[in-house]
């Protein structure tokens, strides 16, 4: 789970106010296009960029879809 902790400065004795991030609701549309730029090439990292998404749920998304994932890594190494 992401967070922004915030301190103010003037006020040193306040403790810190956490803020969570709004949560994505992953529509049709939304699996669509992850799955789109996945098999497109892009990384799930890049894909989670690209949508402001996490990871994790680029990686579900194309699990519930069907989709085989590539291997990690960008290419392949040679023995």
């Amino acid at each position: 789970m992401k967070t922004n902790t915030l301190i103010s400065a003037d006020e040193p004795h306040v403790a810190a106010v956490t803020r969570r991030k709004a949560r994505t609701r992953v529509t049709g549309r939304l699996s669509a296009r992850v799955v789109e730029l996945y098999m497109s090439g892009l990384s799930t990292r890049a894909v989670a960029e690209e949508l402001g998404i996490g990871r994790t749920t680029v990686l579900s998304v194309l699990t519930n879809e069907g989709v085989t994932l590539r291997p990690r890594g960008g290419h392949s190494r040679s023995s």
